[in-house]
């Protein structure tokens, strides 16, 4: 509503916040409702929300009966805000992020990203360039903030991966991986297929508890896949453990 428009705007201007209070049993406001709030607080704060045994309440706000142990996500200037929840009796909860104004899209996000999948599955697009889109669309619709885009990058990972990158080339074109290969091979000539297995998916455990899971699985996959094109099998199972031993970094 137009209301709650204009409430979100000022709780996103310098001289609001908000915070998050647990009802007691001896606060004054059990067993009230807002109109009883906004008497005791004289209109100097804001009621955005309230949540009840971990949900939050969907029917209007000014319908809700407060009950002790309902959580009130409270808007207004922050010396207000401190008074009345000392007066109130009121609990503050330790501070979190909380995203307040950001309306749900998760119908459009799922078609987005169905679609995305769609186009790289009927082969309209490459993969690549199917899901690069969808996070364009992300940005354009308003779904993925570009702010929070670049804070969700983790850009040391980042930098890893493009110097390991030259690496793993580097280990093809040499003929290092075809060597590393054939030792394995000849080392466990007369071992079965699976304790092969077994050998690289350790190995690559324990490369990943030094290096990033991604750099790890760079250099190893084509190292598995050189040991399953000797012992003439099929690579996949091996590039399947390695991508299970890279995600299980345990020492970390």
């Amino acid at each position: 509503t137009k209301k709650m428009r204009e409430r979100i705007d000022q709780l996103k201007d310098g001289d609001t916040t908000y915070k998050e209070v647990l009802i007691m049993p001896d606060t004054p406001l059990v067993k009230r409702d807002r109109t009883y709030f906004r008497r005791r607080t004289s209109n100097s704060l804001i009621l955005m929300a309230v949540a009840r045994q971990g949900q939050p309440i969907r029917k209007r706000l000014g319908d809700v009966i407060f009950r002790v142990g309902d959580v009130l996500l409270l808007q207004g200037n922050i010396d207000n805000l401190n008074h009345n929840i000392s007066s109130l009796n009121l609990v503050p909860l330790a501070q979190r992020e909380v995203q307040v104004g950001v309306f749900s899209r998760v119908s459009l996000a799922l078609l987005i990203f169905g679609g995305a999948i769609a186009l790289s599955m009927a082969g309209i697009l490459p993969t690549t360039l199917a899901f690069v889109g969808a996070i364009l669309l992300y940005i354009f619709t308003g779904i993925l903030p570009i702010r929070e885009l670049y804070q969700q990058i983790d850009w040391p990972i980042i930098v890893l991966l493009g110097a390991m990158i030259p690496v793993s080339d580097a280990l093809q074109t040499t003929g290092s991986t075809q060597l590393i290969a054939e030792f394995m091979v000849s080392t466990t000539e007369n071992f079965p297929s699976w304790s092969v297995l077994v050998i690289i998916m350790v190995l690559t455990m324990c490369l990943s508890d030094i290096i990033n899971n991604a750099a790890t699985a760079l250099i190893m996959a084509p190292i598995s896949v050189s040991i399953a094109v000797s012992m003439g099998v099929s690579a996949d199972p091996f590039l399947m453990a390695v991508a299970v031993g890279a995600s299980c970094a345990f020492l970390t």
